[in-house]
């Protein structure tokens, strides 16, 4: 994105916000929208663009929340820029305020759910919420925890169509591929709630956007009926 820097998140350092802002992003900006972009200028080696969704500028959006900065000896910074940052600035959001380091949903050291913890889940009736990080095959997909915890979740009462010919390795028919392609389409990166049903060698829930039963979906528009 032009004039800016983000915070980034890498395999082995996390900066401060990185995670507050890519979700910021995804749950309010992003998902589901359309999004334009408009080259502002060019460089040997980028483009300077900005996402535009509707009429909101998200480069604004993230430097009124005290996600971002802007960059260092950047040259004709927009005054909006700079009029943004200063308001993060007086209302102490994001990086600019003084407890920042408190503020942050630090990534668990074992990030994956266990067995113990989904089964409490069970017993007590209660859904995990999430969002979807990876469609893995038609019915089966990666979900992320409002704590930052993984795991996987197979459709219940739902034949993915997939097959396997060795250990790891999927054969999928023509519309097992077009099941993941409408999951990527309509799924990926949405709010979910998921209903566990059964652990057994996977765990198999209901999963839903809202009011919407993704393995009924996926009935409707054709697929595994």
């Amino acid at each position: 994105m032009a004039f800016i820097e983000v915070p980034r998140i890498e395999a082995d350092k996390e900066e401060i916000f990185a995670y507050e802002a890519n979700q910021y992003l995804r749950k309010t900006l992003v998902t589901g929208k359309e999004i334009t972009f408009e080259v502002v200028y060019e460089t040997e080696k980028s483009k300077g663009v900005v996402p535009m969704i509707g009429n909101d500028n998200v480069i604004v959006k993230l430097l009124e929340m005290g996600y971002a900065v802007l960059k260092e000896n950047q040259k004709n910074i927009p005054e909006i820029y700079k009029e943004a940052v200063e308001l993060a600035k007086r209302e102490q959001k994001g990086i600019y305020n003084p407890a920042a380091a408190k503020l942050v949903t630090k990534k668990p050291e074992n990030a994956k759910l266990t067995d113990k913890e989904i089964n409490f889940l069970m017993s007590k009736n209660k859904c995990v919420e999430g969002h979807i990080t990876k469609v893995k095959t038609p019915t089966q997909f990666i979900i992320e925890t409002d704590s930052r915890k993984y795991f996987s979740v197979t459709l219940y009462g739902v034949n993915s169509g997939v097959q396997f010919k060795g250990e790891g390795e999927m054969q999928l028919d023509k519309y097992a591929e077009q099941a993941i392609k409408f999951n990527n389409k309509n799924f990926y990166q949405r709010d979910v709630k998921v209903e566990v049903i059964e652990q057994t060698n996977r765990v198999y829930g209901i999963v839903r956007i809202k009011k919407t039963d993704i393995a009924q979906e996926l009935l409707k528009n054709g697929f595994f009926g």
